[in-house]
């Protein structure tokens, strides 16, 4: 993320400078254009008068030549003055380039694992989660192309509520409630299990755009009002005294009021991230689709990656990176929203456990590693281990694996 940093800071300085020249060369371009449409009309009147006349060849006057000259060495001018201003951006372009060259690695093949993609299986689910992510953006006719290029049998139904979904995120965008009032009713009863507020949500957002669309109609906004009688929890309860304090301020314009925070263009978007996580949910499905998750993550590891690769091999320890075709050859941290299992790092050894290497739990409750264990009962004299954080000993084998 820093080599990202560093590049959009020499990208930013590049667009200042282009942003620089546009405004200060649009207000003298203008100007020799203005310049040569008033030439270009003053002589096609000219021509027209002596074809009008028949008074043979048409000439130009000593003004209309001298208004020439000036104009031609007024655009020539500008045209230097904005070549040379595009020169002075070469530098900066070429900065920009020299840091996307240092800090970003064309070859991956040194990380490259070919082996866990290969095999009709593999391949068909690296199909499945690239169609499930065009689903997702709407993209039905791309996905099942890639199914037919790609010799993949994917039910036609399985993107019906993706088809679904997305007209009403459309519908969202285009501040059009309804497509999504008549789902979050539909699913009334799934979404109050999950403790949703999406419907309450939709139906705030319909009440404020019936306040700036009709604020003369107070009948009609109290009577869509009453919608709320069925929220009750007491941030809910706080909202609506809101929204009724509006009621107030109709004559003055809500955008003048207190309560001019109620109509925040975020909070379109904060209704359409509830239904896509509230959709997704009923569906059985993440939020984000699987292929979004794997090039957050992967963006976060190539570059640790790419960094162990370089160090090790400068060690000439290279062969470990290959010893093991399934395990990272170190443990990649991802932010939180990316753990998806509980893990357990063995207190002792500080390594988190595997399926060789599962977390053990000791008669007195602490928890260690089986090779930490393993270690424990080499050590010791006894057929008994101590356990490395209180008094208490036992036999190695009444140790229980622990399944997280």
């Amino acid at each position: 993320m820093d080599a990202c940093s560093g590049v959009d800071i020499e990208l930013d300085k590049v667009q200042a400078k282009f942003t620089a020249i546009r405004q200060s060369s649009i207000p003298g371009i203008d100007e020799v254009l203005q310049v040569l449409e008033a030439m270009k009309s003053d002589l096609q009147r000219n021509a027209a008068l002596v074809e009008s006349e028949e008074m043979g060849t048409a000439t130009l006057s000593s003004e209309q030549k001298l208004s020439l000259k000036l104009a031609a060495t007024k655009a020539k001018d500008t045209a230097s003055k904005v070549s040379q201003q595009h020169r002075d951006v070469h530098p900066a372009i070429s900065r920009l380039g020299k840091v996307i060259d240092r800090v970003f690695t064309q070859d991956f093949n040194v990380i490259n694992c070919p082996e866990s993609l290969e095999g009709p299986d593999k391949t068909s689910k690296v199909v499945e989660a690239i169609m499930e992510h065009l689903y997702r953006q709407g993209l039905l006719e791309v996905a099942h192309r890639l199914a037919e290029e790609a010799h993949v049998q994917v039910k036609a139904e399985k993107s019906l509520p993706f088809l679904e979904m997305n007209s009403v995120l459309q519908s969202l965008a285009d501040k059009n409630v309804q497509p999504a009032l008549q789902w979050a009713e539909k699913h009334r009863k799934q979404l109050e299990e999950r403790h949703s507020h999406l419907e309450y949500k939709l139906h705030k957002l319909q009440f404020l755009e019936l306040l700036k669309q009709c604020p003369e109609n107070t009948r009609a906004l109290l009577e869509y009002s009453r919608k709320f009688q069925n929220f009750r929890s007491t941030e809910q309860i706080k909202d609506i005294q809101k929204l009724m304090g509006c009621l107030l301020f109709l004559n003055y314009g809500i955008d003048r009021s207190p309560y001019r925070d109620l109509v925040n263009q975020d909070l379109w978007m904060d209704v359409g991230e509830t239904f896509t996580k509230d959709a997704c949910a009923l569906m059985g499905l993440s939020m984000e689709s699987p292929l979004t998750v794997c090039l957050k993550i992967g963006c976060k590891a190539i570059p640790v990656l790419l960094n162990l690769k370089t160090m090790m091999v400068q060690q000439h320890v290279g062969e470990i990176w290959t010893s093991s075709k399934t395990e990272l050859p170190i443990e990649i941290d991802v932010s939180p929203e990316h753990l998806y299992h509980s893990r357990f790092t063995c207190p002792i050894l500080r390594q988190q456990s595997t399926e060789k290497n599962p977390p053990m739990r000791l008669n007195c409750g602490h928890v260690i590693s089986k090779e930490a264990l393993a270690r424990l009962a080499i050590s010791t004299k006894s057929s008994k281990v101590k356990c490395p954080y209180c008094p208490s000993e036992q036999i190695p084998s009444d140790a229980k694996r622990l399944f997280l």
